[in-house]
């Protein structure tokens, strides 16, 4: 517990500390993209915001994942035990609606790891969350996977945007 709980102040710290620099430097929304729509929007911006620069771009984006993943895995815990005691009372079932049954395909199929892997670059961090702390019930298995997936995305992004650059730069040269 002590060690979990020093973790967890470390953690915050590094988070405050970065969320100080980003501030300075004027990067606050690429944090804040980064942390909920990292595949979509987040890590394409800190590539343009960032200039290429690999190092400020893997740790914007993998500070952001983690803490986005962190934030949204406790939220998410606060909005499925309201819903489930909303749901208690009325009795009824919930309508999956027909875009979502994939999500539930690949849960069933691949599991947590298949929901981390799609979250970042399908889905978002907040909805990839919820869903996954609808079916799992462990905030460290999830916050572990969620973050280890959005570091190995911002590293696949970054290698195909400096690949995809690189040949531009051949190609234009010629």
């Amino acid at each position: 517990n002590n060690t979990q709980f020093a973790f967890h102040e470390l953690l915050s710290l590094c988070i405050v500390l970065l969320l100080l620099f980003m501030y300075t430097s004027g990067a606050i929304s690429v944090f804040l993209l980064c942390a909920v729509l990292p595949g979509k929007l987040g890590i394409p911006a800190a590539l343009v915001f960032f200039a290429h620069d690999p190092l400020l771009v893997f740790f914007c984006c993998g500070f952001a994942g983690i803490s986005g993943s962190i934030v949204f895995t406790y939220l998410s815990s606060l909005i499925v035990k309201t819903v489930q005691a909303v749901r208690s009372k009325s009795q009824k079932g919930i309508y999956i609606r027909t875009y979502l049954r994939w999500v539930i395909k690949t849960k069933t199929r691949f599991g947590l790891l298949g929901l981390s892997l799609v979250n970042p670059l399908v889905l978002s961090i907040p909805l990839g969350t919820l869903i996954a702390k609808k079916f799992y019930k462990n905030n460290f298995k999830i916050i572990t996977y969620m973050s280890v997936s959005v570091i190995a995305w911002t590293l696949v992004y970054f290698l195909v945007f400096k690949f995809t650059n690189h040949l531009l730069d051949t190609l234009l040269r010629t």
